[in-house]
């Protein structure tokens, strides 16, 4: 596909299939692969937020701290202005860095803020995969995790992907409290989900 004149011409297509590709591999719960990915969208100069989002997930999945300080570090340098959804991504970044440091409060601190920023423009699909990384760190330290991990299995149910929920709460990193938890929750959630839909 990428073949073709028109799309490997266009660095905005060549990004969204390297993105795609990322999100693919995270999907299947290779995240180091995902990661490397993502990080060879970085140079293009047209839709790199969502090479940034792509790497994000992927990092966070792994539980990799230092691959999340390397995004801090290049996104500070092509972060240009204060559109809503770049400090919504300062803020993922903040939150999953202080919940892989089980710095709790500051990540639901962080997470309040991404999460205004994601509703207030509308980006539904990027709130719900934080809210579904969100939660899987965070569920059991506070309310707002249960309520995180419950909206994002509404969306994700609404739209017939419960299977990538499963495959990721299988396979992301999560401190053994948090995989405790993590399954003792999931029937709850998954019934509560059954009556909803």
């Amino acid at each position: 596909m990428l073949a073709a004149p028109a799309i490997s011409d266009s660095e905005q297509a060549t990004s969204w299939n390297i993105v795609l590709r990322a999100d693919a591999l995270t999907s299947q719960g290779r995240f180091e692969e995902a990661f490397a990915a993502a990080v060879t969208s970085w140079d293009k100069s047209a839709e790199f937020d969502t090479g940034f989002q792509a790497a994000l997930f992927a990092a966070v999945a792994a539980g990799d701290s230092v691959s999340l300080a390397t995004i801090v570090r290049h996104w500070d340098v092509v972060n240009i202005g204060e559109l809503p959804l770049r400090v919504a991504f300062d803020a993922m970044c903040e939150s999953f860095a202080a919940l892989l440091e089980r710095r709790w409060d500051a990540g639901r601190a962080a997470a309040a803020t991404a999460e205004q920023l994601m509703e207030k423009v509308g980006a539904e699909t990027l709130l719900a995969r934080f809210r579904l990384a969100y939660a899987h760190l965070a569920l059991g330290h506070f309310p707002d995790a249960q309520r995180a991990a419950e909206l994002a299995d509404a969306f994700f149910a609404e739209r017939g992907a419960m299977p990538y929920v499963v495959r990721y709460r299988a396979a992301a990193f999560a401190d053994a409290d948090s995989k405790e938890r993590d399954a003792a929750a999931t029937p709850a959630r998954a019934s509560g989900v059954r009556a909803a839909g």
